[in-house]
């Protein structure tokens, strides 16, 4: 049974409605914002069969280094510095990749790639690994690999996208919210989101409907989430 026949059922009117209905929208943003997609319809359904949770702590966070810690953690770096492989001495930057040729019959070296740079300066591997940008992925699969990639793989590049996932960091003069974790979360209405959008409705509007929907919004919220399961 889909939402709206959910809704009509229960007969939600007024401001339970207007709750319940935010509710739903706000659970599809935070989706969203997970999958990292504009919404819920460019997200893999495919992908959330496939998805399960890696062990260890979710949470974890380097206070300091940010994501070099995991390449300290991958050359061994970390424990023991002693005992770091040579990798970061092998890093080559300002090497713009200009052509991948990972066939023997576009090359002279058999089961090898070979990568060329804008310098003209080439490069002999066994294997090479992408790590580009979506964006440039996208805009040079054609011209960068030589041979082009198989069909499959050009559709699946194509077939790729993310959106926008943005932090916006509010400060208070005092802290207002309680000391146990806490996730505040907000409810747009979609004359909120319009108003948002269009930049139509005036300061004191917005503060007027606070004032007066406030106490009456918090208890249907209230109410709607005690009959959640």
């Amino acid at each position: 049974m889909g939402f709206a026949k959910v809704f009509k059922k229960e007969d939600m009117q007024g401001t339970q409605y207007m709750v319940a209905k935010s509710v739903l929208d706000w659970c599809k943003k935070y989706q969203a914002t997970l999958d990292g997609s504009d919404s819920c319809f460019n997200a893999s359904g495919h992908g959330h069969v496939e998805y399960w949770t890696c062990e260890g702590n979710q949470l974890l966070c380097w206070k300091q280094g940010g994501y070099s810690t995991v390449i300290d953690l991958l050359t061994r770096k970390l424990p023991d510095p002693q005992r770091e492989l040579p990798v970061t001495s092998k890093v080559l930057l300002n090497k713009e990749v200009s052509s991948i040729s990972w066939d023997h019959l576009t090359n002279k070296n058999p089961g090898r790639v070979v990568t060329e740079c804008t310098d003209g300066s080439l490069y002999v591997s066994e294997h090479v690994i992408i790590t580009t940008s979506l964006g440039v992925l996208k805009e040079r699969v054609h011209s960068m690999f030589h041979p082009a990639l198989p069909h499959l793989k050009i559709t699946a590049i194509k077939g790729l996208g993310i959106g926008v996932v943005d932090k916006i960091f509010l400060k208070f003069p005092h802290r207002w919210w309680p000391k146990e974790g806490l996730s505040l979360n907000f409810l747009w209405t979609e004359k909120d989101t319009h108003s948002f959008n269009s930049g139509s409705a005036s300061k004191q509007k917005q503060e007027d409907k606070a004032v007066n929907g406030r106490w009456e919004v918090a208890r249907e919220v209230m109410i709607f989430g005690s009959g959640m399961e």
